[in-house]
This record gives structure tokens, sequence and C-alpha cells, in this order.
């Protein structure tokens, strides 16, 4: 399959405002399966466990320049409350760019989940 097709360590500079000053950061593209476990750590019963979901995307997107992962989860729990939620609403516009430039639709009469 063709490289396009999975997700790229290549980092994407951004500009947030955090803590009064603008800084540049990094994120690079999230994986499905982590995708997957962000919303299931969302969407779960324990209001302990649903407070790590934003520590948790930050740590699979947040990157240095060359790609590489600049926080374990655990440093990005300890992030401050705002710097968290600034950083988690970057990576998920970066992830709407993402679908709305992506051109994945679906081919008319394309049948999907093994329906016929």
């Amino acid at each position: 399959m063709d490289a396009d097709l999975f997700v790229s360590e290549q980092a994407v500079e951004r500009t947030v405002k955090l803590a009064g000053k603008s800084r540049t950061i990094w994120i690079r593209e999230v994986s499905h399966a982590d995708w997957f476990k962000y919303a299931a750590i969302a969407r779960a019963d324990s209001l302990e466990t649903q407070s790590g979901a934003q520590a948790f995307i930050v740590s699979k997107s947040l990157c240095e320049p060359d790609g590489t992962l600049s926080l374990t989860l655990e440093r990005a729990a300890m992030l401050k409350s705002h710097v968290l939620g600034a950083l988690q609403t970057v990576i998920l516009d970066y992830r709407k760019e993402q679908a709305a430039t992506s051109g994945n639709e679906p081919t008319p009469g394309a049948t999907t989940s093994g329906e016929s």
C-alpha cells in the first residue's frame, strides 16, 4: 500500500497561545488505535479515568521538530489544565483539517463492513 495511506510521524508546526504567550509547538498525526483509546477514555464511567483523556491525546501527538514524541503520559498529565485544554484543541483542529483535506469519500455503491 502507498505510504500516504498510513499515519505520518512528520511534525507539523503550530502556534498556540499558552500562559499568555504565543508559542511554537509541533504535533503529528495520531493513529486510529490511539484515537479509539482516547475516545474510550473520554467516555469511561469513572471520572478518574476520564480525566486522563486530554493528557493521553497530547502525549500521542505533541512532538519535537523531528517527529519524536516529546511527552510521556505521566508528564502530560502534569500540565496545567488550561495548557492541556489548549493543546488538545490544537490537536483536534489538526485532525479536522486532515479529514477535510484527505479526499476520503465513499465510492457510490461501495459496501462496507462486509455488506453486499
